[in-house]
């Protein structure tokens, strides 16, 4: 096959963090159906954000020239981080460098950088974070308290009950996924975004559970009152308080009830609309060892034993 070294702009590209260049085939039969998504956040400085409507619209069409060059048909395109928002909305604080909910109601460039994408034949999918607060960084002793006084202007918004918050190792913050009243939050966040805008898709990458002790015990974390709560309100379930990894799997039951709750609602929301909106969630990427277990460091990251 022959091959040529991709150029943009003059620059030859090379592989992240690698002398190798980039080469494609000088003859490429695209399939029918290829998707070629980037992944885009203000929180990776891939552009910069603008309360001014031109200035803003500059940054964006630049993004979407690069995708261009790039040939791209999709963009994952990040909405929501940490318990925010980048558009227009009564549910969660609007990052102040897009404007206010007052100035989103003479602009909101959501829809016309969606209308651009699809002008280029490309996929708008909405990136949204669904639990995580804040990654880490409050000031240590942070109490949920301390938090949900942060939210107190947002009475919709679950992190303004101190219930609803587990505190993170890091001096971090999440929205506990096993309560329904957030479960409901973030399907209502989706739908929401859905209603207001032609996206695409919605699109979660591997933010759930964090780490919430030193020593990554699930048995003393924040959340083991909730744990015990559940067994003790579900007579017939199997799960012990002492066993840590049926603690782990009531977490994944949590998640997956919310992932589940969510499909039916983007699929019912798609049936009453004429809408296909997908759902996708980007696993987080580990190493497997040759017998497919995952083992860890004493940090909790996962590695690989060779293979």
């Amino acid at each position: 096959m022959k091959l040529k070294t991709h150029v943009i702009n003059g620059v030859e590209l090379k592989y992240r963090n690698s002398d190798e260049s980039v080469q494609f085939p000088v003859e490429y039969r695209e399939k029918d159906s290829y998707f070629r998504g980037a992944w885009v956040s203000l929180i990776c400085s891939d552009f910069e954000a603008s309360d001014d409507k031109e200035q803003l619209k500059k940054n964006l069409l630049g993004v979407l020239k690069y995708l261009e060059d790039m040939n791209m048909n999709g963009i994952v395109f990040h909405l929501r981080t940490y318990n925010n928002a980048y558009y227009k909305t009564k549910l969660a604080p609007i990052d102040k460098r897009f404007g206010t909910y007052e100035t989103f109601e003479q602009w909101d460039y959501v829809p016309w950088f969606i209308e651009e994408c699809h002008k280029r034949g490309i996929e708008f999918h909405a990136w949204l974070n669904p639990y995580r607060i804040r990654t880490g960084g409050y000031p240590e002793g942070t109490t949920s308290e301390d938090v949900a006084n942060m939210y107190k202007d947002f009475p919709l918004n679950p992190a303004s009950d101190k219930n609803n918050i587990l505190m993170t190792h890091g001096n971090g913050a999440i929205l506990n996924p096993c309560k329904d009243v957030v479960q409901k939050y973030i399907i209502d966040v989706c739908l929401e975004v859905m209603e207001k805008y032609n996206v695409d898709a919605i699109h979660f990458d591997d933010y759930f559970y964090a780490q919430m002790s030193k020593d990554i015990d699930v048995l003393i974390e924040a959340d083991q009152d909730d744990y015990v709560n559940f067994i003790n309100s579900n007579p017939n379930c199997n799960y012990k308080a002492d066993n840590a990894d049926d603690k782990k799997q009531w977490r994944r039951d949590n998640v997956d009830k919310f992932i589940y709750d969510l499909s039916c609602s983007i699929r019912n929301f798609n049936k009453e609309n004429n809408r296909s909106v997908q759902l996708g969630i980007s696993p987080t990427g580990i190493y497997q060892n040759g017998d497919g277990i995952v083992t860890y460091d004493e940090n909790g990251n996962a590695i690989t034993n060779g293979s």
